[in-house]
This record gives structure tokens, sequence and C-alpha cells, in this order.
């Protein structure tokens, strides 16, 4: 008797874990990829059921709005580490830009600059995922236009500047706009 429930246990937590894993699947690499192994070997990968709920829910809804001003990439994974390193919120994985990008977050690094700056979750998230795909852009126009488009001098200021934008007031910089136009004529 106590195995027949020990199976069915095993069983709903694993379906249970696989409804998980589908209904969140920009926070999952294919096991089987070499990114996730890279990933893996460089800053570990977290287990998405142990992240605090609310840094997926407002990580989904940052995706969202970005997805909405910035139509450049159908997919973008976020994939929470264990840590990045120097206090970096997050990442943006160099190399990923022409395929899916992909942002890294340290959720407890999210967590203890909330406290030390005196800042909502959701900003901290919002702000650093933006912030991070801003890093992804610059790379995406160096691949495949040159310097052309984007104009910025350091790259660092620029992408604070969207982030900073989008969060602030849903916009985004007008040499972004052109950049997207463009981009988009290549496809």
């Amino acid at each position: 008797m106590k195995s027949r429930k020990f199976i069915a246990t095993t069983i709903h937590e694993y379906l249970n874990e696989q409804e998980m894993l589908n209904e969140n699947i920009e926070f999952v690499l294919d096991k089987e990829s070499e990114e996730n192994d890279a990933i893996i070997n460089d800053y570990g990968i977290r287990d998405l059921s142990k992240i605090h709920q609310d840094i997926i829910k407002f990580s989904k809804e940052a995706l969202d709005t970005f997805k909405e001003k910035v139509p450049i990439w159908n997919d973008v994974k976020v994939i929470f580490v264990n840590k990045i390193g120097d206090m970096a919120l997050g990442r943006f994985r160099s190399g990923t830009s022409l395929s899916i990008p992909i942002v890294l977050m340290s959720e407890k690094d999210i967590l203890s600059a909330t406290k030390e700056y005196n800042i909502p979750l959701w900003v901290a998230v919002e702000t650093t995922i933006f912030h991070e795909l801003g890093h992804a852009i610059c790379e995406l126009e160096r691949k495949i236009f040159g310097y052309k488009f984007l104009e910025y001098g350091i790259e660092e200021d620029w992408v604070e500047d969207l982030a900073y934008q989008l969060h602030e007031y849903g916009d985004i910089p007008h040499d972004l706009e052109t950049f997207i136009q463009e981009y988009k004529k290549q496809l």
C-alpha cells in the first residue's frame, strides 16, 4: 500500500514540475544544449521551483513589456544562476543575440539590492532585464551592421538610459526605433 502511495505522490510531483516548466518556458534551457552545460559550469543554474515566485512573475511581466516595445526577438530566456559575481544582479550571455538572447539573473543579489537601495522588487527585476537586453541589442547591432544606428559612445551608459526610459516612461530611444526598422528589413 505504501509503494502505491509513494508512486502516486512521485507521479503527482513530476506532473506538477512539468506543468511549472511548461508555464515558465522562458526560464528553461534545453538540458542537452551546450549553452546549458556552459552556464552550469560558469555559474550554476538554480532550480526554478526554489526561486522567489514574485521574481518569476515580475520577470515575465518585464519580458512581455520588452517584447512589446522592442519587437526584435520572439523568445528571450532568463536563467537564474547561483552567483554572477561582483554584486551583479544580471548579465547578458554574450554570443546569444543572433538566436535566443539569454539573461542570467541572481535571485540573491536582486533581493539584497532591493534592501540595500530601498527599491521595490519589481523595479529591480524589470530594470535588470531591460538593462541586460540592452547589451543584447548592442551586440546584435555590432554583429549585423557594425556601429551604424545606435548612438552610444559608452555602451553601459546607453543600456542604462534604455532601461531607465523603458521603465520610467515606456519609451525607447529614437536610435533604437531606427535600428529595429532596419533590422526587420534584414529578416
